[in-house]
């Protein structure tokens, strides 16, 4: 998964800040090219299957990333204006994901989605501009963990979804050479997980 997710990007965002006596000034500053330059977890992390529901369970432990992402800050009267570049680092993550088995368009697919109880040791934002304007506002930008928290959960769901179909299923039906080096595809007799819906 780690070669999966390095390189994959969070969708464009832009926080906002209110300032002064009745929201006097707002400051935004849209987050853009959001890209995951570094990720790994603890080998603790793992899979179970669920007694409560046909579903596997993953358990990340200890997962750390890094994001490296392009800013324009700007003001509502135009009094500030900066440009820069800035990162997130997030360590010590903890989340559990949902892994339910479905059939699509006859092929086996694993749908993967956040099951809540996401926990971060550690949120480190900083950017780095123009003018002094960003460190300012860059201690601000740290309140909105919980925003990037539910951003970035989604976005290891989606990483998960596309590293996982591949090895399910090879786990499932697995290929095997003969001494040719040709592959011969086996049939699924004795299957370690029933998808719901189908005869096996």
């Amino acid at each position: 998964m780690h070669s999966v997710l390095n390189g994959l990007s969070l969708p464009d965002q832009t926080p906002q800040l209110y300032l002064g006596d009745s929201d006097l000034v707002t400051v935004t500053i849209p987050l853009t090219q959001q890209i995951v330059t570094g990720f790994s977890m603890s080998s603790l992390s793992g899979l179970y299957l669920s007694e409560l529901a046909p579903q596997i369970v993953f358990n990340m432990v200890g997962a750390n990333l890094r994001f490296k992402f392009d800013y324009k800050l700007r003001s509502d009267p135009d009094w500030l204006h900066d440009n820069g570049t800035g990162s997130i680092v997030i360590t010590g993550m903890n989340a559990t994901f949902l892994m339910t088995p479905k059939i699509v368009n006859g092929a086996l697919e694993m749908d993967f989605k956040p099951a809540g109880n996401v926990s971060m040791a550690d949120y480190q934002f900083s950017i780095t501009g123009q003018t002094d304007i960003s460190k300012t506002f860059g201690r601000f930008m740290a309140k909105f963990q919980d925003f990037f928290k539910t951003e970035v959960t989604s976005l290891l769901a989606q990483a998960m979804s596309e590293s996982f179909d591949d090895a399910f299923l090879e786990l499932l039906n697995p290929t095997v050479q003969d001494e040719a080096g040709n592959v011969i595809v086996s049939e699924i007799t004795d299957p370690v997980y029933a998808v719901p819906g189908t005869n096996q």
